[in-house]
């Protein structure tokens, strides 16, 4: 097997870094480039509706979601923390579909969307946490 002809498949089976997957969870469903309108109705529209509902739910000290009985309010320290996961959802669409696709704001893109998954994940933690311990 010393021919060029194993060679060759060997080099065409590696990937490249022109045929590299394209990362799914960043720009697979996010706006193109040249659309202004969904830049804006996306990126700022549907990203602004999760977080003002964290801030009516801050300011009230209660949340409001559905469960398996039907809705349940939810209030003291696991609903301010809801509140917290709905303002860090509000912020990830905001980053992912307005930032990311915004040639000089892309790199903080990157930074706003992992500290709102961060602040996502921890609020959603502390919430579960605090209304186990407080029932």
């Amino acid at each position: 097997m010393r021919d060029g002809k194993a060679h060759e498949k060997i080099d065409a089976m590696r990937i490249r870094p022109s045929d590299e997957f394209p990362n799914a969870a960043n720009h697979h469903d996010a706006p193109e480039q040249g659309d202004v309108v969904r830049f804006w109705i996306v990126g700022v529209g549907i990203a602004v509706i999760p977080a003002l509902y964290g801030v009516r739910c801050l300011i009230r000290g209660t949340t409001t979601i559905v469960g398996r009985g039907g809705w349940a309010t939810i209030g003291g320290s696991p609903g301010v923390a809801l509140a917290i996961s709905f303002l860090a959802a509000g912020a990830w669409l905001h980053f992912h579909f307005l930032w990311e696709n915004h040639e000089r704001l892309r790199p903080y893109g990157e930074l706003g969307k992992l500290l709102a998954i961060f602040s996502f994940a921890a609020s959603l933690m502390y919430a579960g946490i605090a209304f186990l311990i407080v029932g």
